[in-house]
């Protein structure tokens, strides 16, 4: 691809380039496509997963590479593996796997059962900006790292949070059952 980045993007190292999968990829634009297709099949699996629907599996090292795997998987060769190469953002390439680590035990202490600083939104937050900060992949983009702070705030639905009171469902409206460690379903 000949054409400019566009402003804030880091850029892919000539290396990283030559793990792109399909061959017809020619413009920022093509490529931008079949990266949004496989976050679209990444959100399915996601959907479906029982991995994603526990606090504990959605913060751990394996559930970030899984997810980033599920969304490039097709799309770059190295998908599910961490930034090796230096980058315009982020942590350097050594460090990002110690980051990956320090954040997801941070954020099992935010969300320890009887932990009340901390609302599951800010700890949700606080996930996101520390992914920014890390810049764990090559392709990292928006919806990567919203993704996995957005599958933990699901996950983290089904926790009543210490000290909330019940809610009596709006009329008209059927409660939501929670099934253990799941997200509620309709």
């Amino acid at each position: 691809m000949i054409e400019p980045l566009p402003d804030g993007a880091a850029p892919v190292t000539d290396q990283e380039f030559k793990g792109l999968i399909p061959t017809f990829v020619a413009t920022r634009a093509d490529l931008n496509l079949v990266e949004q297709a496989g976050i679209a099949a990444a959100r399915t699996w996601v959907a479906r997963s029982p991995a994603a629907h526990t606090v504990e599996r959605v913060l751990s090292e394996q559930f970030i590479r899984d997810l980033h795997r599920q969304m490039f998987g097709r799309v770059w060769r190295w998908a599910g593996t961490y930034r090796t190469s230096e980058s315009n953002i982020g942590a350097d390439p050594a460090r990002v796997a110690v980051g990956v680590r320090d954040l997801v035990d941070n954020a099992l202490l935010w969300v320890a059962p009887g932990t009340a600083w901390i609302t599951p939104e800010l700890a949700c937050i606080r996930v996101h900006h520390q992914l920014v900060s890390i810049h764990r992949s090559p392709t990292e983009t928006a919806a990567t790292r919203v993704c996995s702070p957005t599958c933990w705030l699901r996950a983290s639905a089904s926790r009543p949070s210490p000290g909330a009171a019940r809610t009596s469902t709006p009329p008209g409206q059927t409660a939501p059952r929670r099934l253990p460690g799941r997200v509620a379903v309709r």
